[in-house]
């Protein structure tokens, strides 16, 4: 039997699964940093990359271009409950370091926690910030962390990582994957979330096994901040007494179907959900979020939270704009 302790690191991007030992050894681990900061800066995009990028940019009124990496992102595994895992990033990142040039893109630190890590080291963002003092730039992964979902006591841990890591702006932190309620950490310090259409609000950093079936069309309610099924958005609408959607995208559908129609709202999803359009609907409204988001202190949109809070109480999908408001 093999004595050595393995541990994954996952690369989403080759649906890859590397494992290691956590003892490897400083040429072998040299050897895996050097490959993947070779990979990063000699990144070359696909065409379906270039297609998603020339929509983004579109929807969000930027030049459409594909830009060189703006970090070098050290190898990066899960952190589980023993420190072993947390050393062997540490081993990754001054590696690294070690082999970028000052022509290189600037180092970014990327952690993947397990909660159960978290919940058992208190202080580990203050380790961080004194183990990586050269390094400014930070991604944060908290494994299977659903912010709609997790109490306030979680929530609290999450916005405390990112306050701390922040160094009062001095660092840059990115959440990898993130919603509404990351935007609203931009107020204590998150500079960025990964959030987009086809990029899940949370992810689970570890192999995931098996899956078949079908894809469930969820549709994103901004009245809530929560992607919902066609039945509990039309439920929302019919007993809130709710408009759609304001954004283009649902505008421009709205403006093509007869209104007041008794099948006004079963019409109107049934254009959201083809070409492409409830991909727009979404990227138009996290774009609006954000400007809400920048365009507010934190007082009034904790304010904006609570109202909404009061006012969808009784929804079974909106217990999260409380925890949200109690958290900030």
């Amino acid at each position: 039997m093999n004595k050595h302790k393995h541990h994954a690191h996952i690369d989403y991007k080759k649906r890859l699964l590397i494992f290691i030992q956590t003892d490897i050894s400083d040429e072998d681990l040299r050897l895996l940093c050097k490959k993947v900061i070779d990979f990063q800066k000699n990144f070359i995009p696909t065409e379906d990359m270039r297609d998603f990028e020339l929509m983004y940019s579109h929807l969000l009124g930027e030049p459409s271009e594909i830009r060189t990496p703006e970090y070098v992102i050290a190898p990066y595994f899960r952190i589980d409950k023993n420190t072993e895992t947390y050393e062997l990033n540490k081993r990754s990142i001054l590696l690294t370091h070690e082999l970028l040039t000052d022509e290189d893109p600037p180092l970014c630190a990327c952690f993947a926690f397990s909660k159960s890590f978290l919940n058992s080291n208190p202080n580990i963002e203050k380790k961080i910030l004194e183990d990586f003092s050269f390094i400014n730039n930070y991604i944060i992964w908290i494994s299977n962390s659903n912010t709609k979902v997790e109490s306030v006591k979680n929530l609290n841990r999450i916005k405390n990582i990112v306050r701390i890591l922040s160094n009062e702006g001095r660092n840059k932190v990115i959440n990898l994957y993130g919603d509404y309620f990351s935007l609203l950490l931009s107020k204590v310090g998150l500079t960025g979330v990964n959030s987009g259409f086809g990029t899940s609000t949370k992810k689970i950093a570890k192999l995931s096994r098996g899956g078949g079936g079908g894809t469930t069309i969820r549709i994103y309610s901004p009245h809530i901040y929560n992607s919902l099924h066609k039945e509990e958005f039309k439920r929302l609408i019919d007993i809130y007494s709710e408009s759609i959607c304001d954004c283009d995208k649902c505008i421009e559908i709205k403006n093509g179907l007869k209104p007041n129609s008794h099948n006004f709202l079963d019409n109107y999803f049934e254009l959201l959900n083809s070409n492409n359009n409830y991909e727009e609907h979404f990227i138009l409204c996290r774009k609006k979020e954000k400007e809400f988001v920048e365009q507010n202190n934190l007082d009034f949109l904790i304010s904006d939270l609570d109202s909404k809070g009061e006012k969808y109480e009784k929804h079974p999908n909106a217990s999260h704009l409380q925890n949200w408001k109690d958290d900030l």
